[in-house]
């Protein structure tokens, strides 16, 4: 029987929230044990018997992968990814404005990103030094290869705030987008 948060908080935890696991709640305490991996032991109030339970319950369900955190930009950009796998690199270069280039039998893109250029194959993207960019920015650049490329932006653009349950959005946007945007263009 796989054990939730709630299972794992009513019948495994002395739920007392006496904080020695270093969190400020046995809830709190369950939520990262389930979805995070943290070791059930860190809880010393667990019973030996209960505990070597409650542990091989939680290995089986991890193995499945049952209730994991999942990471989700990685996900987007293995979405991207394949978007973009069917496509063919010389259309793609012509679509995006960028150049073919082949060198060392290896087929990629070069594409102006701002002062510099990156590398695009279907596999990753570098920039012209050679290091991988930031899930993030490979995950944009893919989408726009597979949406096309064709169509100039139209300019008519919605705040993130517009749509509903983006709050999380817009933090995630500010740190992963706005911040990296501001320290390219401080010089």
């Amino acid at each position: 029987m796989a054990l939730s948060v709630v299972d794992l908080y009513s019948k495994v935890l002395p739920r007392t929230n006496c904080r020695d696991c270093g969190y400020q709640t046995c809830l709190a305490f369950a939520g990262m044990v389930v979805s995070e991996k943290l070791p059930l032991n860190k809880c010393p109030h667990i019973p030996g018997e209960i505990l070597t339970w409650a542990q091989a319950e939680l290995d089986a369900q991890y193995r499945e992968g049952k209730w994991l955190k999942k990471d989700m930009a990685k996900e987007a950009l293995v979405l991207a990814r394949e978007k973009a796998a069917s496509m063919n690199l010389g259309d793609i270069s012509r679509r995006i404005g960028g150049e073919l280039i082949t060198r060392d039998g290896q087929t990629y893109v070069s594409l102006p990103y701002f002062n510099s250029s990156v590398c695009i194959t279907l596999e990753q993207i570098t920039d012209s030094a050679g290091h991988e960019l930031s899930r993030n920015e490979q995950t944009f650049i893919y989408m726009h290869m597979a949406h096309g490329g064709t169509k100039p932006p139209s300019g008519v653009m919605k705040s993130l705030k517009e749509f509903p349950n983006t709050i999380s959005k817009v933090s995630s946007m500010r740190g992963h987008v706005e911040a990296p945007l501001q320290k390219q263009f401080a010089g």
